[in-house]
């Protein structure tokens, strides 16, 4: 009977112990814990940062594309040409022997035709004969 009560007692010794938190085990689990949070912060503040990199290198692309075509206009502005261009349009300046033709445009007069005035509407039918015409035709 003495091993019966051997066993009896190791048992529940053997299962407390099996089932037996320690704290070491518990600052590990906290640690990890910890660790997993971070790394969720970390990959979405990732993401984020991806993100807005995409935007601002298209934004970088159009600016690039509208500062091309704001140096393409100021070497036309600088050009010989547009300071005649614009001497002839805006001033009406000419080059010596030249002579000025301006055309006027031709307005054509438009007659407007008047119809002849409508003739007076008939009163409406009351509302029963309305609805008996609508019912029986």
């Amino acid at each position: 009977m003495r091993r019966a009560t051997k066993q009896q007692t190791q048992t529940p010794t053997t299962q407390s112990r099996r089932w037996r938190v320690r704290p070491l085990s518990l600052l590990l689990l906290a640690a990890m814990a910890l660790f997993g949070y971070k790394f969720l912060q970390k990959t979405q503040e990732i993401k984020g940062l991806a993100a807005q990199e995409a935007a601002l290198q298209a934004q970088n692309q159009s600016l690039a594309q509208q500062n091309a075509q704001i140096r393409q206009s100021q070497r036309y502005y600088q050009t010989d040409q547009y300071v005649e261009n614009a001497a002839r349009s805006t001033l009406g300046l000419i080059k010596p022997g030249e002579t000025v033709i301006v055309a006027q445009p031709v307005r054509q007069r438009i007659e407007t035709v008047r119809s002849a005035p409508l003739a007076p509407l008939a009163p409406p039918d009351p509302a029963w004969k309305q609805w008996w015409n609508a019912f029986f035709g």
